[in-house]
């Protein structure tokens, strides 16, 4: 189906006189196809205006190609490049005056700093871009909405998340942004999926329905699929193959993680590989593969940090004990135990944290979030 949001842009572009305004569409246009996952298109589009503004610079464009260029890092294999090109585009933005520009790129680092569970300094960047973002700036204010609808849904409530999402939706919805209205139903998706891990794994209680997660990660891959929208493909299956392995549809999950794991890099995700290399040893070891799933287990504990996100350390040391005791190797799943016990109590106590970070921004912010203009 074609995008009807790159439609319009097009339109815009052909329409417009001015060259640094359609430098600016164009760049925006980059942007738009990076989270598409066209990113061999988008960093073509962008080499163009980059090449036109070195020979006339301008400062809006120069924050756009920053804002596009790291879209295309992120989208490609989560780079932390991603993170240093919004910190530029932030600073021109700042300097320059810019300050819908600004907004946009808080929005993003706080999209960054929400998938580090960094909740004090996501929420630090979503207050500078409430502060600052426009009413008709749909993108960005969908953007604020979603992060903080998924930071109450982590943070197992998801009652406070519904209204959350429903607004990001409609603002995605009123200019028909596919690629926001994707990210919507894959980040709620996931989240389902991790409360129900957590809740199985960890015993932390979660408001969640677990046949949600299974329904969300079909209705992303039907959403995608009608769309065309193919960035960070890898994302939808991994969800399905850790369904199966919670439903103990093992053969089924490690078709799906044999298929991709060998291959994956997601350069911000490390620790959420680290936790899937357990659940794929996980799987072997319930089909009967043994010594496939001793090497996967040593894999996954070779590549667990203390850094990781603490439900992911946690459901990766869960695995581990899981997978000694089946092994015979008491001892080392006790040890795997008893850390697991920690994380799992630290991520409760984040959750708590999350809670009340969003109750507070919304309390300062929420009435920004919902007029318009």
């Amino acid at each position: 189906m074609k995008s009807r949001f790159l439609s319009r842009l097009g339109d815009e572009i052909d329409g417009v006189t001015d060259r640094f305004s359609r430098r600016c569409l164009v760049a925006e246009r980059a942007a738009y196809l990076a989270r598409m996952g066209e990113i061999e298109v988008a960093r073509r589009e962008l080499e163009i205006v980059q090449s036109d503004n070195s020979l006339e610079p301008h400062i809006r464009v120069s924050i756009l190609i920053n804002v596009a260029d790291g879209l295309c890092h992120y989208y490609e294999d989560m780079s932390p490049k991603a993170h240093d090109r919004y910190l530029r585009a932030r600073a021109l933005a700042v300097a320059s005056g810019q300050s819908d520009l600004q907004a946009k790129a808080d929005s993003l680092i706080a999209l960054l700093e929400y998938g580090a569970h960094h909740f004090e300094q996501m929420f630090a960047h979503l207050d500078e871009a409430a502060e600052s973002v426009a009413p008709s700036d749909n993108q960005t204010l969908c953007r604020i909405c979603m992060i903080v609808a998924q930071t109450l849904h982590l943070a197992n409530r998801f009652d406070l998340a519904l209204p959350w999402y429903q607004q990001a939706r409609a603002l995605a919805n009123e200019i028909s942004d596919d690629a926001s209205m994707s990210a919507i139903l894959h980040n709620m998706a996931s989240i389902w999926l991790v409360n129900r891990r957590n809740c199985d794994l960890g015993g932390i209680a979660t408001r969640d329905m677990s046949r949600l997660a299974s329904v969300g990660a079909n209705s992303t891959w039907n959403f995608d699929q009608m769309m065309g929208t193919s960035g960070l493909s890898a994302l939808t299956p991994l969800m399905k193959a850790q369904i199966h392995s919670l439903e103990s549809e093992y053969e089924e999950a490690l078709i799906i993680y044999e298929s991709i794991l060998p291959s994956l890099s997601l350069q911000a995700l490390v620790g959420w590989q680290s936790w899937l290399l357990a659940d794929m040893a996980w799987c072997n070891i319930r089909v009967g593969n043994t010594e496939a799933a001793r090497a996967a287990f040593k894999q996954a504990a070779e590549q667990l940090h203390h850094y990781h996100h603490f439900d992911d350390q946690a459901a990766t040391l869960t695995r581990l004990s899981e997978g000694m005791t089946l092994l015979g190797e008491t001892d080392l799943a006790n040890i795997h135990m008893n850390a697991a016990s920690q994380a799992w109590g630290s991520f409760a106590t984040l959750q708590n944290e999350m809670g009340k970070l969003a109750a507070d921004f919304l309390a300062r912010r929420a009435l920004v979030l919902t007029k318009r203009s």
